[in-house]
């Protein structure tokens, strides 16, 4: 058996992401939603770069805007499917956490376990 690393496994999952969200432009293109959700497969493959070169980063690039391009990515993801199943999602929902998080990662900076915490809790206010 072989052994992966965190680093080839971003770098697996962005292309995975970015040809799925590819695949979606070019085959579905009618669908409602679908650019939307291509979008968030897309910036979510981007900030999983912005993962793997985190330890070459200055803080606020490897975690603030890290944090804040997946809450935009989970953002796109809520539009889309509020697109899908034809309902208006309020823009204050897809604002609102991106706000959140960048004010909680900046703030706890220094602590991953607060961090971790604050993005647990406005991933689970998107979801909900």
């Amino acid at each position: 058996m072989f052994k992966l690393d965190a680093p080839t496994l971003l770098i697996t999952l962005t292309a995975i992401q970015w040809l799925l969200a590819g695949f979606l432009l070019v085959q579905n293109r009618k669908e409602p939603g679908i650019n939307g959700w291509a979008l968030s497969l897309f910036i979510h493959g981007f900030s999983n770069l912005f993962l793997f070169t985190r330890p070459h980063l200055h803080p606020y690039l490897g975690i603030v805007f890290y944090n804040a391009c997946v809450m935009v990515s989970f953002s796109f993801s809520h539009w889309a499917l509020g697109q899908i199943f034809a309902r208006d999602v309020p823009r204050w929902q897809l604002v609102l956490p991106v706000i959140l998080s960048v004010v909680s990662m900046s703030s706890y900076l220094d602590d991953i376990g607060s961090r971790v915490v604050y993005a647990s809790l406005i991933v689970s206010m998107q979801l909900g």
